[in-house]
């Protein structure tokens, strides 16, 4: 395994060929290249995914993923705030790609959507029903459509969306995970269209922002909702 790349200023690397033997990289193979915008791996290669493999890779904007991943990959792409793309090999068992965001192979669940699409709205596709958590970090847009089946979100799945200015949670929602929408300043209003979901922790919103309920909906009359934040009935 490789585990810290010899090179840090480089601003694009590919692996396109390293005969049939698998080639593993993984540790901090990436770490602190701060001027990488664009890696691909060939199709022997083994990415085994820890948090540190692209830490600081602040510009990279195109990844291109080898048909074996590890299970973190979400993780590992936290500090990738330029993400424009991402693709992966057609031959994974883990792992798909459409329209440059990552997906699970079935599509129902978003890994990790592209920070910067040129988009000022974008729209989670219909099949999802799970977002990892960063799934969206550092998204630039400033309207984001969930799908109607979503069913859970996880933690700091919407880090650091700092031009998110509304956002409305569909009713198939049970579960949000802890700091959900953390260090998105321009955030004021959250639709809920369902009962209260389960959360970890109730520091999932800005204080500022106004939550908006149905009035026929469960579970916001808990304490920790009504301490923590303003809450409104829809219309």
């Amino acid at each position: 395994m490789l585990e810290a790349m010899p090179f840090l200023t480089v601003s694009s690397w590919s692996l396109s060929s390293l005969g049939e033997n698998p080639f593993i990289w993984g540790g901090r193979s990436f770490e602190n290249c701060g001027s990488l915008s664009q890696v691909s791996f060939n199709e022997s290669s083994i990415l085994t995914v820890d948090n540190a493999v692209f830490a600081n890779c602040v510009r990279l904007e195109r990844l291109l993923l080898p048909e074996f991943v590890g299970d973190y990959v979400n993780a590992a792409l936290l500090e990738c705030q330029g993400l424009r793309y991402i693709g992966v090999s057609k031959d994974s068992r883990d792992y798909s790609s459409t329209g440059g965001a990552l997906y699970n192979t079935m599509g129902d669940s978003l890994v990790r959507y592209p920070s910067v699409t040129g988009n000022d709205s974008i729209r989670i596709p219909s099949k999802v029903r799970l977002i990892y958590g960063g799934g969206l970090f550092g998204n630039q847009a400033s309207r984001i459509e969930l799908g109607p089946r979503v069913e859970a979100i996880g933690p700091m799945a919407f880090l650091s969306c700092t031009n998110l200015t509304s956002i409305t949670v569909p009713k198939a929602v049970k579960f949000i995970g802890e700091r959900c929408f953390w260090n998105c300043p321009r955030l004021v209003m959250a639709r809920f269209m369902g009962d209260a979901p389960e959360v970890d922790g109730y520091d999932i919103l800005p204080k500022e922002c106004k939550v908006y309920v149905r009035r026929d909906a469960k579970g916001w009359d808990a304490a920790g909702w009504k301490e923590r934040y303003e809450i409104r009935f829809l219309d």
